[in-house]
């Protein structure tokens, strides 16, 4: 499944979506924290290089439908050459569970 970001860092790219792993664990870099992903969006950059840099974190992953585009996950990683995002379901379901209101359209 082809999926498009535009991050930071790594720019506009496509890449495919390669699985949705019960659980993800990603260790912060420079301050060695261990963050813990439920149902994290597995996905690959299909030349081989990086699937996401480091800033890339927060940028949409989009799906093309038509001529439109939907939110498919926001990037929080990058684990050597795969990148790691969370679903747009569980960003808006932990928004409006700290009382934030958040449209999906």
């Amino acid at each position: 499944e082809e999926l498009q970001l535009t991050g930071r860092t790594s720019d506009w790219q496509k890449v495919q979506r390669s699985s949705v792993s019960p659980f993800y664990n990603l260790t912060n870099k420079v301050t060695k924290d261990e963050y813990c992903f439920e149902d994290a969006l597995v996905f690959r950059e299909p030349t081989g290089t990086a699937a996401a840099e480091p800033g890339d974190s927060g940028a949409w992953l989009c799906k093309e439908v038509g001529t439109d585009y939907q939110w498919a996950a926001m990037i929080v990683g990058g684990d050597q050459l795969l990148g790691i995002a969370v679903g747009a379901h569980r960003v808006k379901d932990w928004w409006e569970d700290n009382s934030y209101k958040l449209s999906v359209t």
